[in-house]
């Protein structure tokens, strides 16, 4: 990475730091779910149930790859 900065060709470097930070979970990638239209029927709390269960589910998941039990049978 220093050599492709000293040699003033960024392109390397940009890439670099883009995929160091993708490894260390900086980056988050933001992606639409559902077809259009398919949650107009739900009320707003009906969307903030779903959104905190799923928070939920992400923190299990994310406490579990911390205690080195992710994928393990209980």
């Amino acid at each position: 990475m220093q050599l492709a900065y000293v040699a003033g060709n960024a392109a390397p470097v940009v890439t670099a730091i883009r995929l160091k930070c993708e490894l260390n979970r900086l980056v988050v990638k933001q992606e639409e779910v559902g077809k259009p239209g398919e949650f107009n029927n739900l009320s707003d709390d009906e969307v903030r149930a779903r959104r905190e269960a799923l928070a939920a589910i992400v923190k299990a998941s994310e406490d579990a790859k911390l205690r080195g039990t992710a994928g393990a049978k209980t």
